[in-house]
């Protein structure tokens, strides 16, 4: 009897064992997809991941990510809601199975930025307030997040540019103005391309963000550094396109 209980224990080790790898696999697989720009095909490798291990935050995470990127791209309002709404669902799933993970917290807050800059009024000072909070819990966990830095930049060049009203309701729902700055944006975003300088949004936001407080000749500066980048994601291109627009306009 006790042999046999070892031996039923043993194989639900293995299989166990042999899930994560498959689930590690699939994930690598994703991430490779990724890469080539093929994102609708990494989140479908991500989705057979998850089949296998519904609770996995790398997997989660990515899902998160994924759904953001591709919703963030379509042209059809319902079609974009339904990746957004997706990106969060997973991103506060990924969160749920793992609080201490900062990819978890990362992939949230980004969901919720999205989300956000759909917004207006109460609900874009609620969804700013939530991002927040999220933002900070990666950099807390992950202090090295290139992608976290960057939001978190983006999150107070947002702030600055609300309107009295939004100002108004985050005041009430932070006890107080937030401490955002222009300058904190920059500072924020400078990390971020300190840490990946190949990181073609980052260059877009930090370059208006200099523009903004009329240093040009930083803005220029970083913006001929962006149109020299290869692109690394679907967004890219048009990323790039936007900076090239913004700096003839500044020469």
């Amino acid at each position: 009897m006790i042999r046999r209980l070892f031996f039923c224990l043993a194989l639900s080790c293995l299989a166990l064992l042999s899930q994560a790898q498959d689930v590690a696999y699939l994930i690598k697989e994703a991430e490779a997809l990724e890469k080539a720009q093929k994102e609708e095909d990494a989140l479908a490798k991500v989705m057979e991941a998850l089949k296998l291990s519904p609770h996995d935050v790398a997997a989660l995470s990515k899902a998160s990510l994924l759904s953001g990127s591709i919703g963030n791209r379509q042209a059809d309002k319902n079609k974009k809601a339904e990746y957004i709404d997706a990106a969060r669902t997973y991103g506060e799933a990924a969160v749920l199975a793992d609080g201490n993970d900062g990819s978890a917290h990362y992939a949230l807050a980004s969901a919720l930025d999205l989300d956000t800059r759909n917004n207006t009024g109460k609900d874009k000072a609620r969804g700013l307030r939530a991002v927040k909070v999220h933002v900070d819990s990666a950099l807390l966990l992950q202090p090295g997040n290139s992608r976290a830095m960057h939001l978190l930049g983006s999150w107070h060049q947002q702030v600055t540019g609300l309107n009295p009203a939004e100002k108004a309701s985050l005041k009430v729902l932070f006890g107080g103005l937030p401490d955002a700055s222009m300058e904190k944006a920059i500072e924020w975003m400078e990390k971020a391309r300190e840490a990946d300088p190949y990181y073609v949004l980052d260059h877009l936001d930090l370059a208006k963000a200099y523009r903004t407080i009329g240093r040009s000749e930083k803005a220029i500066d970083v913006l001929n550094r962006l149109v020299k980048l290869p692109p690394r994601t679907p967004d890219d291109a048009g990323y790039k396109a936007e900076g090239r627009k913004i700096l003839e306009s500044l020469l």
